[in-house]
């Protein structure tokens, strides 16, 4: 079992009690879990990075604005536009640092990534194959193989920032990334007709 700081317990019980008042509306909008999950990993390595040390206290701060929306009785009442933007930039900049700095990942990120990487190099094997259709299947089923293989290497290994069924964040993250690899695709169909042509 793991043990958690003082601070941790503080965000935690904040975090619920937020839960408890706003609703499940409230909890997806604000992606509280994965909040809890990004507070619980910076709480883990704080004791030697001083990046989480200061985002401990960012992570304060957008709760205590939270906590002040959460006092509004009026259940149609919004966070203050700039507070809103400032606790998903926090929200994305911890996340960024956790990727970047500790090797973590979103559940899902690598089968994303790898399906845009498979379908770009399957157009460049049906380019070179004077058939597109036959490339793509091919390089979505290296990419699929590949990102599936590092995501479950990731969870073996405890590196899932915030596990799908507790964050509610993953669904949002993996449809970006598709339709990222699906521009990278159209980009790179567009740059072979150009490039015949």
């Amino acid at each position: 079992m793991e043990t958690h700081s003082a601070w941790y317990s503080g965000i935690n019980k904040q975090v619920n009690k937020i839960k408890d008042l706003k609703g499940e509306k409230n909890l997806r909008k604000y992606k509280l879990n994965y909040l809890l999950c990004i507070a619980e990993r910076v709480d883990s390595y704080s004791g030697f990075c001083s990046e989480c040390q200061s985002f401990q206290k960012e992570i304060t701060e957008i709760v205590a604005d939270l906590s002040e929306f959460v006092q509004i009785p009026d259940d149609s009442a919004r966070m203050p536009k700039e507070k809103h933007r400032v606790y998903f930039k926090t929200v994305n900049k911890i996340t960024s640092h956790l990727q970047k700095q500790h090797n973590l990942v979103i559940e899902g990120q690598n089968l994303g990534l790898w399906i845009s990487i498979g379908t770009a190099i399957g157009v460049a094997i049906g380019a070179s194959s004077d058939s597109i259709g036959f490339g793509i299947p091919i390089g979505i089923a290296m990419g699929t193989a590949v990102g599936t293989y590092l995501d479950n290497k990731a969870k073996k290994e405890g590196r899932v920032i915030c596990p799908r069924e507790v964050s509610g964040f993953s669904k949002n993250t993996t449809i970006a990334i598709i339709i990222l690899g699906l521009l990278i695709l159209a980009g790179a169909i567009l740059f072979l007709f150009l490039y015949r042509g």
